[in-house]
């Protein structure tokens, strides 16, 4: 997911690491299969979830496999 900019709609496809980090995550409100907004891509990334955001470590963010959404 540290491929796109600020502002870009994804969608979560897959959670490639190890079971206890997918399972933290899932912990926090993240699915595959969910739609996310990208506020902010810099040394850590901040995804919009819901009604709320997460804050996930840039080495963690990188193992997170998503899709751009088309407007």
């Amino acid at each position: 997911m540290t491929r796109f900019r600020s502002g870009t709609r994804v969608r979560l496809e897959a959670m490639s690491m190890d079971a206890v980090e997918a399972q933290r995550l899932r912990e926090m409100g993240l699915r595959e299969g969910m739609q996310l907004a990208i506020i902010q891509n810099t040394q850590n990334l901040i995804v919009g979830v819901i009604a709320g955001r997460i804050g996930i470590r840039r080495d963690l963010a990188r193992k997170l496999l998503a899709t751009r959404i088309a407007h």
